[in-house]
């Protein structure tokens, strides 16, 4: 018997979205596949950003790329959509700062920022950004791991050491999307793309698994 490991592929982007309905569907998106999160954005022709993520047991991953904006999880949506994950975003593109815990890291293209998604966050993306997210939940971590959450947020920058080992690792899942979008997938596995629907002027996104055993994911 031969098992198989189901990839679940999900992309959104907000171009063909009206420009006033843009932040209220990428916090429905996000909040579907990645984080509960508020969104905003200053530039004139509304939020423009778009994201491609794969979930595998015990790991996520989201390219995300767009203009400049903030994103935001705050007390309350902590309470009301908990999550249970350490993120390891390295910024790919552009410049940011990233708010925690009453510290501020000023992030640019190589940095790694580390944090902890039960703790309110804000982080500013001051460019035109794209960044590599990695999705670790916490139930899976060592108890060694576990025990240093507390000394989070950490940025790590891209420089010999460790830091610049970290950030080879972190860079292999941008090939492994590449591969996985264009290898036919093995009996059993599934592919789930973001179908969002406008109702009651609010964006519910809904998860559509269609199964395929030799089509091509994304």
């Amino acid at each position: 018997m031969v098992s198989s490991t189901v990839l679940l592929c999900t992309q959104g982007s907000t171009s063909d979205v009206p420009a006033c309905e843009r932040m209220a569907y990428w916090e429905a998106l996000c909040s579907t596949t990645l984080v509960g999160l508020r969104c905003s954005s200053l530039s004139p022709g509304g939020l423009e950003v778009e994201k491609t993520g794969i979930a595998m047991p015990g790991l996520g991953i989201a390219d995300i790329r767009g203009q400049d904006h903030v994103i935001e999880r705050n007390p309350a949506l902590v309470r009301q959509m908990p999550k249970e994950s350490v993120f390891a975003c390295q910024l790919l593109q552009g410049r940011a700062y990233f708010i925690q815990r009453d510290r501020c890291l000023l992030a640019e293209a190589g940095d790694i920022v580390v944090y902890d998604t039960r703790i309110p966050y804000l982080f500013g993306f001051l460019t035109p950004m794209r960044q590599l997210l990695i999705d670790v939940p916490i139930a899976t971590l060592d108890n060694r791991l576990e025990s240093g959450l507390d000394q989070l947020p950490l940025k790590i920058a891209p420089r010999a050491g460790s830091g610049a080992m970290l950030g080879k690792t972190l860079h292999a899942p941008s090939s492994v999307l590449w591969v996985i979008r264009w290898t036919p997938k093995s009996r059993g596995s599934a592919s789930t793309r973001a179908h969002c629907s406008h109702q009651s002027s609010k964006w519910n996104c809904m998860a559509r698994v269609r199964r395929a055993p030799h089509s091509r994911t994304c």
